[in-house]
């Protein structure tokens, strides 16, 4: 059986943790699916993490999370490192070869963590 990788969805354990590093964000624009290209329309935020797994041999990847709608962290600076975790994290595989998964992932809402 044969089934398109972009509807196999990986369950969010595989990055082994719950929390993880913010180290950039920017807006993210709507794609028409008719037309096959990206319009001017803005549909949400992309979020770039570093996941760190060594039991799953993930060293020190990065994974863009988008989450659609305004930006919901509007005192973050792209190129800061802040603590943050997702509701609702959804992965998916994009691609598969030679063995390794290529991972996008989606989310309703991103919270960043103050440290105490």
């Amino acid at each position: 059986m044969e089934v398109k990788s972009s509807y196999l969805e990986v369950n969010k354990n595989i990055l082994g943790q719950n929390q993880f590093l913010l180290i950039a964000m920017e807006s993210y624009k709507e794609y028409d699916q008719v037309a096959k290209k990206y319009t001017d329309q803005i549909a949400g935020t992309k979020y770039t993490i570093m996941v760190h797994n060594p039991e799953k041999n993930i060293i020190y990847e990065k994974l863009d999370v988008k989450v659609p709608g305004i930006c919901t962290t509007p005192a973050y600076k792209t190129g800061e490192e802040v603590a943050c975790k997702f509701v609702n994290l959804v992965l998916t595989i994009s691609k598969l070869e030679y063995g390794k998964a290529e991972l996008r992932a989606t989310a309703d809402k991103i919270e960043l963590l103050q440290e105490k």
